[in-house]
């Protein structure tokens, strides 16, 4: 009993000990604490305004813009113990690193000086990078916040912000697409203020959270929107069009702009008709409206792991088959204009081929 009574007092003491070091955390002097969307410092002994800018914001010379915040008088002396609002627009963001999630095919690092070279599957992806996929290639890549990347054969693109806000742990995520496509999943941004956008020549794409695809195409532009919203504007212009689940925003060569729903789901069936020379035959049903489909197998059913794709403007496609195992085959519809339907995602498994039966002598 003596033992289990000192048991219970340790834990209790523990427990006293780590509520006081949190009381203590979020409001010690010298400290920076982050409050909602808030980051407050709460000033220590002897600190001047001019120390306090440079240890949160990086730069002592934003120690006015401190004290006009927080309506202080414009001298560098603050009383002890008051807490500061530091304004987000004034931290520091820190660069980031990404990840490759998968990589088939020839992808390739291009450096500021033009060098070439081949991206490994271990190879950090960091600010400024631009990356260039070659025929039935393809790559994801993941970034801190868990958001995802995923590039399709013949895509070109250049990680041109690859920042955290410091304290906030804010994602500030720009990526340029110079040709290809690329389909995003963002996480949402929407409590850490934090900011994703999809940059092409004309137009800006803006998220905070969501499901997207955004394509560039000899001197066309289109945008579909998978889940949530997307914001886009043309990058002449200042004013935004929202475009919600389910629909898209395509500029053509011409320069002409067309909003609309995205084409639904199709319907197909796998090996429906005997394969032809080892491919995978995929039949699909006509969609209304559709010029043409796209057609992907993956090893996943995020579509991350893309082992091959096909394009066709009938209503069949094949797809090399690769090793046996289970694959997802996703299907899409393409309108007269080019934009990408709704996903029709199948679940498939593929077996090899059984050996002859030797006769017995």
């Amino acid at each position: 009993m003596q033992g289990l009574r000192k048991l219970i007092f340790a834990a209790a003491c523990v427990c006293l000990s780590l509520s006081a070091q949190h009381a203590t955390a979020a409001g010690r002097t010298g400290a920076v604490a982050v409050e909602g969307n808030q980051v407050i410092y709460t000033v220590a002994p002897d600190e001047t305004l001019p120390a306090i800018a440079e240890q949160t914001t990086a730069k002592a010379e934003n120690w006015r813009e401190l004290a006009k915040a927080n309506r202080l008088p414009s001298t560098p002396t603050v009383k002890a113990g008051s807490r500061l609002v530091i304004p987000q627009r004034l931290l520091p963001e820190d660069p980031v690193e990404g990840n490759i999630v998968s990589m088939s095919g020839h992808v390739y690092r291009i450096g500021e000086r033009g060098a070439v070279g081949t991206l490994s599957a271990d190879d950090k992806i960091t600010e400024g990078m631009k990356i260039n996929l070659g025929r039935k290639s393809f790559l994801t890549i993941g970034l801190p916040d868990g958001s995802r990347i995923s590039l399709p054969s013949n895509s070109y693109i250049r990680l041109t912000r690859l920042r955290m806000t410091r304290f906030t742990k804010s994602p500030k995520t720009e990526i340029t697409l110079l040709n290809g496509s690329a389909e995003l999943e963002v996480n949402s941004l929407k409590e850490n203020m934090g900011k994703f956008e999809v940059r092409t020549v004309t137009w800006i794409a803006g998220v905070r959270g969501t499901r997207f695809r955004v394509h560039v195409n000899n001197g066309t532009t289109a945008t579909e929107v998978l889940e949530g919203e997307v914001a886009v504007k043309h990058a002449r212009e200042t004013r935004e069009r929202l475009l919600p689940s389910g629909t898209g925003l395509i500029q053509n060569a011409d320069g002409k702009v067309k909003m609309g729903q995205l084409l639904d789901p199709p319907r197909f069936c796998i090996n429906c008709t005997p394969p032809r020379n080892g491919n995978i035959v995929v039949a699909i049903d006509p969609v209304k409206g559709a010029a043409g489909y796209r057609v992907r197998m993956a090893a996943d059913r995020n579509m991350h792991d893309v082992v091959d794709e096909s394009m066709t403007n009938t209503n069949e496609a094949e797809l090399k088959k690769s090793v046996r195992g289970t694959y997802h085959i996703v299907v899409t519809a393409l309108d007269v204009n080019g934009m990408e339907g709704k996903p029709s995602v199948q679940t498939h498994e593929f077996k090899l081929p059984s050996l002859p039966v030797p006769n017995p002598q």
